[in-house]
């Protein structure tokens, strides 16, 4: 069996390899498909809903500038940049816009048309599906979609809109919006600017152009008639990454111009909020799974109007939340209470009472497992730690001896893998690092893996001189298994605080991260095992 053992042993490993990477897979699925969509049919509300509004605007245009997040609007380098959407923010509202995580092109695409973050469309890949939802381009009486071919085949385009305006190139977008919009009536405009995706321009000459392209669409809208929605989906990290929680992602800009428009500043909203203010201004019901606030603020109505549009948005927040099981016997004296106003003719009171219990509804989120509790991280993980350091204490010296060098391979695996990823590839423990293309980027970082093993395995060789290549290969092994045995620690541990999904998606890219990790190691001991030993062949030749 002595004999064996060791080719025994690297087939385990290449076996455990293997299941890390059938367990990356599993992972990756669970992830990009996390969440069942919720069906957009509204459950009964507190009371009949009301008959939508009038329109504030004939018409609404909203133009995404893909890629352009707030940060690109502060570059030290070129202060100046963007002056047609300063323009259009000092005579509208301004603020900034949180893009939903994964900050991806369908995701992003998906919260804005229906006000519904990923948890509830289901929408958290680019492998997701919109076609079947309540969205702004179905609701609307006539809508018109313009973009360049490569963005538009990225998105999903839901049936039933009037028109789909495709531009040969990213370049002649604007041109073609320009175009379309003096001879077109739809009721809502959609425009994606993708140039800043496009790899033709940079810095402060990619910004011109962007902007070049926002003023000559704005040159052909009348602000008595015409509302203007300007913002983006997500920004791009400097290595043209995106899909996770870093500010210059998430954070976008956003400007609202035209009728019905209150100038002053919107603050800080998020992304899901921007699809029931186009509701609003088009005097139609919100998508029916739409889960933001309209931004009441910056639209003007009337005191009675006011009073209505907050009622109806809280009727609709309620059915959805029935729908979602959430928060129904917490607001229902609000709910009462802003309906009885409204009945008394008491406009004031009825929009106190519906924020506090808007308020209440949208910011519910789903509660967090026990793996996410403070009993176990506070309690039993710290019990954990005191009976590994009561076995180390009984068996120490000698387990100490056995492992040292499988230690001080750990180590400098540890060392060598965070060079190459952290420092020469410049990633992240992030959605961005992985969310362009999962799988190729997960083959990466298991390659990276086997590279990292090779410079770990150095000093094995070099200790087993003297003792034979036999020795090299079972101290490979050990560092193998303790590799091993600690990655999968981790993963327990990571799977305990994500096991609900979209808890948290830096956690998944972890998860994801270590995963391929493990699954090249395992993969790859034999061959490093053997590279191991021809060093030490080596090394005791050359003695």
């Amino acid at each position: 069996m002595k004999r064996y053992y060791i080719s025994l042993q690297m087939l385990l490993w290449v076996a455990v390899g293997a299941g890390w990477w059938w367990a990356d897979s599993v992972a990756i699925k669970r992830f990009v498909a996390p969440v069942a969509p919720v069906q957009p049919t509204m459950g009964a509300t507190m009371a009949p809903p009301l008959p939508p509004g009038h329109p504030l605007a004939q018409r609404v245009v909203m133009v995404m500038l893909s890629g352009v997040g707030a940060s690109s609007l502060n570059d030290p380098a070129n202060p100046f940049a963007f002056g047609t959407l300063r323009r259009l923010a000092a005579e509208g509202a301004w603020g900034i816009s949180d893009s939903v995580v994964p900050s991806g092109d369908l995701p992003t695409w998906t919260a804005l048309l229906t006000g519904a973050p990923p948890r509830i469309s289901g929408v958290a890949s680019e492998q997701g599906n919109t076609s079947g939802g309540d969205s702004l381009l179905r609701k609307a009486s006539s809508r018109l979609v313009i973009g360049s071919q490569r963005a538009l085949i990225s998105r999903s385009i839901a049936p039933g809109v009037t028109q789909v305006q495709q531009s040969a190139s990213s370049e002649r977008v604007a041109e073609t919006a320009s175009t379309t919009l003096r001879n077109d009536h739809s009721q809502l405009v959609v425009i994606v600017l993708d140039l800043a995706r496009r790899e033709q321009y940079s810095g402060s000459q990619l910004w011109e152009r962007v902007d070049a392209q926002l003023a000559e669409i704005t040159n052909v809208l009348d602000p008595q008639h015409d509302s203007l929605l300007v913002t983006a989906d997500h920004g791009l990290l400097p290595n043209g990454s995106f899909g996770g929680e870093e500010p210059e992602v998430t954070q976008t800009p956003l400007v609202l111009w035209g009728a019905g428009i209150t100038a002053g500043p919107a603050g800080t909203v998020r992304q899901i909020d921007l699809a029931p203010t186009v509701a609003l201004l088009l005097g139609i019901d919100p998508p029916a799974l739409s889960a933001g606030r309209p931004l009441f603020e910056v639209l003007h109505f009337a005191p009675q109007e006011q009073a209505r549009v907050h009622l109806a948005w809280l009727d609709q927040q309620m059915g959805l939340q029935q729908q979602l099981g959430m928060g129904k016997r917490a607001v229902a004296p609000e709910v009462e209470a802003a309906h009885r106003a409204f009945a008394q003719g008491d406009w004031e009171a009825t929009v106190v009472a519906a924020e506090a219990a808007g308020q209440q509804l949208t910011g519910a989120t789903p509660a967090l497992s026990l793996g996410g509790s403070v009993y176990l991280w506070g309690v039993g993980f710290p019990l954990l730690l005191l009976l590994g350091a009561r076995l180390l204490a009984r068996w120490g010296q000698r387990v100490v001896r056995w492992i040292a060098l499988s230690v001080l391979g750990t180590e400098l695996y540890i060392l060598a893998w965070s060079l190459i990823f952290f420092v020469l590839a410049g990633r992240t423990i992030s959605l961005s690092a992985l969310y362009s293309n999962i799988g190729g980027q997960l083959v990466s970082v298991g390659a990276w893996a086997v590279l990292a093993l090779s410079v770990a395995v150095l000093p094995l060789a070099w200790a087993a001189v003297g003792h034979g290549p036999r020795y090299t290969l079972r101290q490979v092994g050990r560092l193998v298994g303790l590799l091993q045995v600690v990655g999968a620690l981790w993963v327990v541990a990571i799977v305990l605080v994500v096991k609900q999904p979209l808890v948290q998606t830096g956690a998944w890219a972890g998860l994801l991260i270590l995963l391929a990790q493990l699954a090249g190691i395992g993969l790859s001991a034999p061959v490093v095992g053997g590279f191991a030993a021809a060093l030490t062949d080596v090394f005791e030749r050359g003695r």
